[in-house]
């Protein structure tokens, strides 16, 4: 329910039908459906269970970071 929130099914499946694909089309869906690319990019992540994708568009080690410089 939450994904279908943020990206509608249907449109996910066209973007997605013709496999994986690259980090400039993961940007430019996220700027057509008005989401930061980390959202479509997170998916790909999740449904094909590989989190090795897509690094760049994630924010990788972002929040580790933040928290670090909050505790200092």
């Amino acid at each position: 329910m939450a994904s279908e929130a943020l990206i509608p099914e249907r449109e996910w499946r066209d973007f997605t039908k013709h496999g994986d694909p690259p980090a400039a089309q993961v940007r430019v869906f996220a700027e057509r459906m008005r989401i930061d690319a980390a959202i479509p990019a997170g998916r790909l992540r999740f449904d094909k269970k590989n989190y090795r994708i897509l690094n760049d568009l994630v924010g990788r080690r972002q929040v580790r970071r933040l928290l670090e410089g909050e505790t200092r």
